[in-house]
């Protein structure tokens, strides 16, 4: 078998074989691809390890204007709704995404449903999480907010359990109104409040256990009402909000008559550790 010719940075896999004979030319071309190889990476980076982009170990990435576009921003969008009475106000819960958030789009189940604002008692004195202010200007109604923000957490743990979208209602228990609600695929805790703990620390759900403000420090139920964080790990929310959106309505204006008082889920059985304010303030139901 005549031995086969090598030139720069020409060995391909199937030339180097059982028959190839180790002779001067093919070590000559291992030799001048090593050096290729190199000169490619530049003398002045090290492999001491795994490339970090940190100017020493590899060169950093600069992005160059224009380059994150919109098509390539990771975003989604969250719902929140409150039900009001005719010349009343009402207070939605807490925006899902806090800081990355984006402004979000207003809605009402009639033409009476105002929008007025993004708080309602006084602020406080540091940076808190808001929800939107409605107003029945003539009937009542339910009024619906929906925001687009930047998503970078999930999936997220809630104790042992993985959860894929969060929905919470606050609920009149005798009669079933779904007074507000939130829905988003990051839970409320994710941007607002304890953001610098880890993203399933306890005490960051401890810190916003649920997008309802009002009872974060008092017991809902001395208002007739209940928290409930619906289970929807078994559902296609990923359809669900997709044929919504084919009729132009979201998530949220389907709850009414959905959510009922039955199947509840102890936290033991989810292994959900104790949690104040989520373990108890929040049942957990299942969609039915």
């Amino acid at each position: 078998m005549a031995a086969p010719t090598y030139s720069w940075n020409s060995i391909t896999a199937g030339q180097c074989d059982a028959d190839s004979p180790l002779d001067e030319t093919l070590m000559e071309a291992i030799r001048q691809n090593l050096i290729h190889i190199e000169e490619w990476l530049g003398d002045g980076y090290t492999a001491a390890k795994d490339h970090d982009h940190d100017n020493v170990n590899s060169k950093s990435v600069v992005l160059g204007d224009g380059v994150v576009v919109q098509a390539k921003l990771s975003t989604t969008t969250g719902s929140v709704s409150k039900t009001v009475s005719n010349s009343n106000y009402g207070q939605s819960g807490i925006l899902p995404g806090g800081e990355y958030g984006f402004t979000p789009v207003f809605k009402g189940s009639n033409t009476d449903i105002a929008h007025r604002g993004f708080y309602d008692d006084n602020l406080s004195t540091s940076y808190t999480a808001t929800g939107c202010r409605f107003y029945g200007n003539g009937s009542s109604g339910t009024g619906y907010a929906q925001q687009r923000y930047v998503q970078a957490s999930p999936p997220y743990m809630i104790g042992n359990v993985r959860w894929g979208h969060f929905l919470f209602v606050l609920r009149n228990v005798s009669t079933g109104e779904i007074v507000s609600a939130y829905e988003a695929e990051d839970p409320p805790w994710a941007y607002n409040g304890a953001v610098w703990l880890p993203k399933d620390d306890k005490g960051r759900i401890e810190a916003v256990p649920h997008p309802f403000a009002d009872y974060w420090s008092k017991d809902p139920s001395t208002d007739g009402l209940e928290i409930c964080l619906v289970d929807l790990r078994d559902y296609d929310t990923a359809k669900w909000r997709a044929d919504n959106l084919k009729q132009g309505k979201g998530i949220l204006e389907d709850l009414q008559g959905n959510v009922s008082p039955g199947d509840e889920r102890s936290h033991a059985s989810l292994q959900i550790p104790e949690t104040p304010g989520f373990t108890d303030r929040v049942k957990i139901r299942a969609r039915v």
